[in-house]
């Protein structure tokens, strides 16, 4: 249910600062579904949401491979996106 609900937030686009902060706190749950998920919404963010990218940076040490990508994956679209604004 919580990656669930966290693979939701990920598909509303941009997030309100709360929710940002909420979902860098998933990024230490014990579950690696959560972890990925987080990680997948918080790739939507904008770049000036700079907390997430700290975060994501520590998740691409992760014991597991899906989630490394995945923290990967967000850390270049927040590149891609910080490229084309600006």
């Amino acid at each position: 249910l919580r990656a669930s609900t966290i693979d939701a937030l990920g598909d509303i686009g941009e997030l309100e600062s709360d929710s940002i902060l909420l979902l860098v706190e998933c990024l230490s749950d014990e579950s690696a579904q959560v972890r990925r998920n987080a990680i997948y919404a918080l790739g939507t963010v904008t770049p000036e949401d700079s907390e997430a990218v700290p975060a994501l940076i520590l998740s691409t040490k992760d014991e597991h491979s899906f989630v490394r990508i995945n923290a990967l994956q967000a850390l270049i679209r927040i590149y891609r996106s910080t490229k084309q604004n600006g």
